[in-house]
């Protein structure tokens, strides 16, 4: 038979489960001194519901007494109440605040009955202050010390590290007190070019066995100089500032649950199991065993990049948390997250649990880590993971408070509409994009018309060429509502991409072509990335075709599926060159940045046959050289040649950049190109 079990789901109401005849039991309770009787009321699947004369206070412990046997009242949905965030959110410092003369340590856990604090191995009570904050303070100089807080709630004692914790322990056993003043203080920077964004791992990107990086899946790896592949090429930061693009989007780096910390090598993760959001991973740290070293090597990587004129995005999961290592449901039980009609917790995320991002205190955490990675970490944009299961009047709040501390970040994430306990109009999804304020998406319709959805499905770039004018739509970043795929109000909210991190690359998924198409369709991929309105987003690799040998969710695959083989860099060069010339010519014309208002007055089109697409963009008045640039993108398996109305400049061939007047083109298979009429 079950325990029966009392919860308190509002500050007026027990539930009762299970049951079997609650006419034939007696419940009561004690208040104010007094045994007072109450009337249960029968909702079915064994649960009854009875109704208190007057609130509790959640601070206290409390029993009900059932047929005079006494069982705990556990502190459950009352948390999700009104009543309790208005009594209970509290606005300031949590974690622990270190000064040389002694340490203070905020925990926020209003329904604990008690709170102690063990640091270095002596235990503390902790007080009860407002809005059900407990605070102690330490005295000395407790630089580097451990901590743990214990706590009673529900009638039992758990131990937990601090949520907001600066620094922890190997694999996050215990918090470490961290002098912030030991740290480094990152310069401002501001990256004044167009935007590509380039993915990419820390881990993958630097443990290619046959490069001579010295800190191989490492923070200090990703930053390196004068390494160079087995062929004499570079590689690493040598490699990146080569290519022009703007800003690398760092694959997840807070402290996560599936990585073990003291051997990383045995275990391969991306990333998007978070433990904690203000603390990050010692995976890729030198030192593990050094609080100090995830910190300050993370630091060092920010600003190394930005000494070289490339900015840093991270890659945030704000969506969910590790459901092997979670502390939060263990500090303030049933609040953190979302739980439908059953009471089961919701999981859109697909990892077991959805933060509840409409509770004030989820939201003060999440603030908390995006100040983390903006002001200790210096980034330069965020990348929200699964953006879609965040309510967007949060997410409008939450693009302000970054703003205030960095006025010109980048956001952009996932929009994706995911199942999870909000109604789809208070979503952070594209078709809410009105309403979410400045943020930019992951734009699927573009990566879908142009590339495919399924493993094995075409696109207008690689044989479904009949699909023209949902083309044009992608390289105007889905901002036309008389085509299909209208999107976006304004091209900037569009992050275009055909490959990222999930699902098969793009190589990977042409396997049935002959190398040589396969070759060009990748070539084709990158232009229309680099040539269409929006933001433009490289997978790292993709411009050497990358391969994860046909894998298509590598998320635990290990590093001979997923690290980058630079030695696909030498063998595919002509590609690189291409997609280097194809970021310098972005830049040099100026006009894929346009406002949407822009495009409607300078844009024109052309379908041949509904297939050949010819773009031609005014560029009177905005280019010192050129009256009009056209574009021409041809999806077909056959070439031609193309004779012109007059003479041009050609920009861009299916070889890359271009210097040359001509009167006609050589159309190659599975090909784009650039030419412009001179002033």
């Amino acid at each position: 038979m079950k325990k029966i079990r009392a919860w308190l789901d509002d500050y007026k109401l027990i539930r009762v489960y299970p049951i079997s005849n609650s006419e034939s039991q007696v419940f009561s309770m004690r208040l104010n001194n007094q045994d007072i009787v109450l009337q249960p009321h029968d909702i079915g699947n064994r649960t009854c519901e009875l109704y208190l004369p007057k609130s509790l206070k959640l601070e206290n412990t409390y029993y009900l007494n059932i047929n005079d046997e006494p069982v705990l009242i556990e502190y459950r949905f009352v948390t999700k109440s009104e009543k309790f965030n208005h009594f209970f959110y509290y606005s300031g410092k949590l974690g622990s605040v270190y000064s040389k003369s002694g340490t203070s340590f905020y925990l926020w856990a209003p329904t604990a009955s008690q709170v102690d604090v063990t640091v270095n191995g002596s235990r503390f009570s902790m007080n009860r202050t407002e809005r059900g904050v407990y605070f102690t303070r330490v005295s000395g100089d407790l630089d580097g010390a451990e901590y743990l807080y214990q706590l009673e709630v529900n009638g039992e004692w758990v131990e937990v590290i601090d949520p907001y914790s600066d620094s922890v322990t190997a694999n996050g056993k215990k918090s470490v007190v961290i002098d912030p003043e030991r740290l480094m203080k990152l310069k401002e920077f501001h990256q004044k070019e167009s935007l590509v964004i380039y993915e990419c791992s820390v881990r993958d990107f630097t443990s290619d066995p046959d490069t001579d990086i010295v800190h191989k899946g490492k923070y200090t790896g990703m930053t390196e100089t004068g390494r160079k592949d087995k062929n004499g090429a570079s590689c690493g930061l040598d490699y990146l500032k080569e290519t022009g693009i703007s800003h690398v989007q760092i694959m997840p780096v807070n402290l996560i649950g599936s990585v073990d910390e003291l051997h990383p090598q045995k275990t391969y993760n991306w990333g998007y199991d978070p433990v904690l959001y203000t603390t990050v991973s010692a995976a890729y740290c030198t030192d593990v065993r050094d609080p100090y070293c995830r910190i300050k090597e993370l630091q060092q990587m920010a600003e190394e990049f930005h000494k070289n004129n490339i900015g840093v995005i991270y890659d945030v999961v704000f969506n969910h948390i590790y459901h092997g290592h979670n502390v939060f449901e263990k500090i303030v039980p049933y609040y953190y997250f979302r739980y439908d009609e059953e009471m089961k917790l919701y999981n859109g995320s697909g990892c077991g649990n959805d933060l509840d991002t409409q509770m004030p205190m989820v939201q003060h955490y999440i603030r908390a880590g995006a100040e983390t990675f903006i002001k200790r970490f210096g980034a330069d944009g965020l990348r929200f993971d699964l953006m879609g299961l965040i309510d967007n009047t949060f997410m409008l709040d939450l693009q302000d408070f970054c703003r205030s501390l960095k006025e010109d970040i980048l956001l952009y994430g996932e929009g994706w509409n995911m199942p999870t306990g909000l109604k789809d109009e208070e979503k952070t999804s594209i078709q809410n994009m009105e309403y979410n304020g400045r943020l930019a998406y992951f734009n699927d319709w573009f990566r879908n018309t142009l590339r495919g959805y399924g493993m094995h499905d075409k696109g207008y770039l690689n044989g479904e060429c009949t699909i023209g004018k949902a083309a044009i739509n992608a390289f105007v970043g889905c901002t036309f509502k008389y085509l299909p795929g209208y999107l976006f109000d304004t091209p900037e909210k569009s992050i275009n991409y055909l490959e990222c991190h999930d699902n098969a690359t793009v190589y990977d998924r042409l396997k049935d072509y002959a190398e040589a198409d396969r070759i060009r369709i990748c070539k084709s991929m990158l232009a229309a990335i680099m040539l269409s309105q929006g933001i433009p987003f490289i997978h790292s690799g993709q411009e050497f075709l990358r391969t994860k040998k046909g894998v298509d969710n590598s998320y635990n695959s290990g590093d001979e599926i997923n690290r980058i083989d630079y030695g696909r860099k030498d063998r595919y060069k002509q590609v690189v060159e291409y997609f280097k010339d194809l970021i310098r010519l972005r830049k040099k014309l100026g006009i894929f940045d346009f406002s949407y208002q822009q495009i409607v007055e300078r844009y024109s089109f052309k379908l041949i046959y509904d297939t050949t697409l010819k773009i031609s963009v005014n560029t009177f008045g905005i280019s010192q050289d050129f009256t009009s640039v056209k574009i021409l993108i041809n999806p077909h398996e056959y070439g031609w040649n193309e004779e012109l109305d007059q003479e041009y400049q050609l920009l861009l061939d299916e070889n890359g950049e271009r210097d040359e007047m001509v009167d006609h083109i050589n159309i190659k298979p599975f090909s784009i190109y650039v030419y412009a009429a001179r002033i």
